[in-house]
């Protein structure tokens, strides 16, 4: 049987954190999620720390503002 893999639009809410805030994004595409996050904090001039995490059992990537 065949799975059609869908991408779905996701949110960094990169431009409204301070400092110290992370957040999870539930995901498999590490490096798309990685990418897309960079270009968003070079925009804003913030530097992030991005880590592939499992959280409550979901595989993805956490994001901290540092």
């Amino acid at each position: 049987m065949y799975y059609m893999i869908m991408k779905q639009p996701i949110e960094l809410p990169i431009a409204s954190m301070d400092k110290g805030d992370s957040f999870f994004v539930p995901c498999i595409e590490y490096d798309e999620v990685r990418r897309e996050a960079a270009l968003i904090a070079k925009d804003f001039k913030f530097d992030l720390r991005i880590e592939r995490v499992v959280h409550n059992g979901f595989y993805g990537v956490r994001i901290w503002r540092i």
